[in-house]
C-alpha cells in the first residue's frame, strides 16, 4: 500500500513543485573535496539504503570500488558505530524515523581521523549485527543486517554470493560527488523476516470494562464480561493458527479510554482491529448481530484531527509516520498521505466486515446484514482497518442468555476468526519487514519510471504492479506465463503476492495485457464505496478521479460509474 502511495505523492509533487523534490525525497549527503584527490584505491560511498523492520532491519552501504570499513557498537543508548575510510565531510544528516522499528536515527559523528567518515546508526533497543559484501562488477555494498533478539554482539564479515541485481541509477550530480538515503524500495531486497513478523497483528478490543460495565441485561448480565470472554476465545483461534499474532487492548477487568485503545493497537502494529461489543435497545424484542465501520463523515474529521497533530503523525504505521516525520512542513504530503491512508483502511475494514457478517449469519439471527456506517471513536485509527462487531442485543432475554454462555460465545468468536481468514487468505498482507518507505531522489524517481532491466540484457522488463484481488497464477497466464517461472524470474520464496507489490515481466511477454493495462479503468460504486477508498483502492489521488469525472464534490452515487485515470 505505501509504495502506492509514494507512487503518488511522487506525481503530485513533481506536478507541484519539481525543485523541491530532493529536500521531500530525503536527506542528502555532499561530498565536500579537500585539498588534493583522493587516494587511487580509496572506494567511494555512492548510496545509502535503509530497510527498517520491527524485527529486523537493513543499512546497505554502496561504494565504485572495494571499501574499508570498520564498525563496533556501543550502549545505553544502544548504536552502531561505522567508520568509511574516505576523505570529506557529510552535509544533510542526521536521518529521523519513527522510533517503532529497531533503526532510531543515522547521524554523523567526528571521525577518527582526516581519512576517514564516521556514521552512527542509533537503535530502539539491542541488536546482532552481522554483515555481508557483495559484489556486482566494479561496485561493492556493505548490508549491515540488524535483528532485535539477544545481545549486541557483533559477528565477523562474511563475503556473500555476487548478486544479479541492476547497479545503482546514474546520479545526475554525480560531478558534485552527492547521493541520496534512499528507503527499502531498490534493487536491494529485504532482509528475510522473522517467525514473527510473518504473521498478521489483529487488536482485538473487549468493549467497555472496569466502572464502565457497558449495556445490563435484564437478568444482569454486563456487556463488560461478554466482550472480555468473546475476545479471549477469539485470541486463542488466533494464536492457533501460524497466519495471526493477536493482542488484546485490555486483558482483565479494567477501563481504557477509546483512544488509548487504538493506540495500543498501533504500538502493537496491529494490520486489523475489531472492536467486540453487545448491543442494547429500548424494544427488548430487537435481535440479532451486526457489524459496523467508519463512516465517511467521520473520517473526514478524524483526517482533520491529524493533520492537525503534526506530533502524532509520525505514530502511523506502515511507512507514513516516517514520511510525514521527515516532511512536517508539508501540509500537501500530509493531506495526501492521510487521505490515502483513511482510504485504504475503510475499505478493507468494510471488506473484512462482509466476510464476518457472512460467517455471523450461520451462528444466529443479522440485525442488520450488510456492514453499518457510523461515527465511532474505537475505529477511528487511519492507518489500522477497524470494525465493530454487535454481538448481540443484551437487552432481549433469549440473546442474553445466549451471549452468557461460553459455547455461544466460542461461536461468535469462530465466526470472527473465520471472517479474517478467508478474508486474509484472499488479500494476502506482505510477509516481510514493514519498509520505511518515502518518495526516492530525482534520480531514483527517474529511473523507477523506466521498465526494470533485468541482468546485462539490452532488452527491457515490464512491470505489473499487483491489484486487490490477483493472484500468481492468473497475472503469469495473463502474460503468457507459468506461475512458476514468474515466481523465479522475481526470485519469491512464497506462492503469494500482495497489493501494490511489483513484479518484473519478461521482456516481450504479454503485449496485449500491457496495452489493455494502459487503457483507463472503470469502477461502478456499490453500498459502502467513499471516493476516498476507491482512490485508494486504484492508487490514484481524490483529486484525479475528480478531475476525471468532473466531480465538483468528494461524494459518489450507488450505481455510478467513475472513470480512473
Amino acid at each position: 500500500m505505501m509504495q502506492g502511495i509514494g507512487r503518488v505523492i511522487r506525481r503530485a509533487l513533481s506536478r507541484r513543485q519539481p525543485a523541491r523534490m530532493l529536500r521531500v525525497a530525503g536527506v542528502l549527503l555532499g561530498w565536500l573535496s579537500l585539498a588534493g584527490p583522493l587516494p587511487a584505491w580509496a572506494a567511494n560511498l555512492k548510496d545509502i539504503q535503509v530497510s527498517n523492520g520491527a524485527q529486523q532491519s537493513t543499512v546497505t552501504l554502496s561504494f565504485d570500488g572495494k571499501p574499508a570499513y570498520a564498525f563496533f557498537p556501543l550502549h545505553n543508548p544502544e548504536r552502531v558505530v561505522i567508520d568509511v575510510n574516505q576523505s570529506g565531510v557529510i552535509s544533510g544528516l542526521p536521518l529521523e524515523f519513527s522510533g517503532q522499528n529497531l533503526v532510531k536515527r543515522i547521524r554523523t559523528s567526528t571521525p577518527k581521523d582526516a581519512q576517514s567518515i564516521r556514521l552512527v546508526v542509533e537503535l530502539t533497543g539491542k541488536t546482532r549485527t552481522r554483515t555481508t559484501t557483495q559484489q556486482n562488477g566494479a561496485l561493492s555494498s556493505v548490508v549491515f543486517t540488524l535483528s532485535g533478539q539477544g545481545s549486541s554482539s557483533i559477528s565477523r564479515s562474511v563475503p556473500a554470493a555476487p548478486v544479479r541485481s541492476k547497479p545503482p541509477a546514474n546520479n545526475p550530480f554525480d560531478s558534485n560527488k552527492v547521493t541520496a538515503v534512499t528507503s527499502g524500495s531498490t534493487s536491494t531486497r529485504a532482509a528475510s523476516p522473522t517467525t514473527a513478523s510473518d504473521r498478521i497483528v489483529v487488536a482485538i478490543d473487549a468493549g467497555h470494562g472496569g466502572q464502565d460495565p457497558g449495556a445490563i441485561g435484564p437478568s444482569g448480565l454486563k456487556e463488560k464480561n461478554v466482550t472480555i470472554a468473546i475476545a479471549r476465545k477469539l485470541r486463542e483461534k488466533l494464536s492457533r493458527d501460524p497466519m495471526f499474532r493477536p493482542v488484546l487492548t485490555r486483558d482483565g477487568d479494567y477501563f481504557i479510554s477509546v483512544m488509548g485503545r487504538s493506540d495500543v493497537a498501533r504500538k502493537q502494529g496491529a494490520s486489523m482491529l475489531v472492536s467486540i461489543h453487545a448491543d442494547a435497545a429500548p424494544n427488548r424484542s430487537a435481535s440479532g448481530a451486526s457489524v459496523w465501520v467508519l463512516s465517511n463523515r467521520r473520517a473526514n474529521s478524524e483526517m482533520a484531527n491529524w493533520l492537525e497533530q503534526h506530533e502524532k503523525q509520525s505514530e502511523l504505521l506502515g511507512g507514513a509516520g516516517d514520511l510525514l516525520a521527515n516532511n512536517a512542513d508539508d501540509p500537501y504530503l500530509s493531506q495526501a498521505v492521510l487521505d490515502l491512508q483513511f482510504g485504504h483502511s475503510q475499505r478493507v475494514g468494510y471488506d473484512v466486515a462482509v466476510k464476518v457478517l457472512r460467517e455471523l449469519q450461520h451462528v444466529g439471527s443479522l440485525h442488520k446484514r450488510r456492514p453499518e456506517h457510523a461515527s465511532l471513536g474505537v475505529l477511528r485509527s487511519p492507518d489500522i482497518p477497524s470494525l465493530l462487531v454487535e454481538t448481540g442485543f443484551i437487552s432481549n432475554r433469549t440473546e442474553e442468555r445466549l451471549l452468557g454462555s461460553s459455547a455461544y460465545q466460542d461461536k461468535i468468536a469462530q465466526a470472527i476468526y473465520g471472517g479474517l481468514r478467508t478474508y486474509f487468505l484472499a488479500h494476502p498482507y506482505q510477509t516481510g519487514p514493514k519498509v520505511e518507505n518515502r518518495p526516492l531522489s530525482a534520480s531514483a524517481a527517474g529511473s523507477a519510471a523506466e521498465p526494470v532491466v533485468h541482468g546485462t540484457s539490452s532488452k527491457k522488463a515490464n512491470v505489473h504492479v499487483v491489484k486487490r484481488g490477483e493472484t500468481l497464477s492468473g497475472i503469469a497466464q495473463s502474460y503468457g506465463l507459468s506461475a512458476t517461472a514468474l515466481s523465479q524470474y522475481n526470485h519469491l520464496k512464497k506462492p503469494g503476492v500482495w497489493t501494490g507489490q511489483r513484479l518484473k515481466i519478461p521482456a516481450g511477454s504479454g503485449s496485449a495485457a500491457s496495452t489493455a493495462s494502459s487503457r483507463p479503468a472503470r469502477h461502478k460504486v456499490v453500498r459502502g464505496d467513499t471516493l476516498s477508498a476507491i482512490a485508494a483502492h486504484y492508487g490514484v489521488s481524490m483529486n484525479a478521479i475528480k478531475r476525471a469525472n468532473r466531480l465538483k464534490s468528494g461524494e459518489v452515487q450507488l450505481g455510478q460509474t467513475l472513470i480512473i485515470p
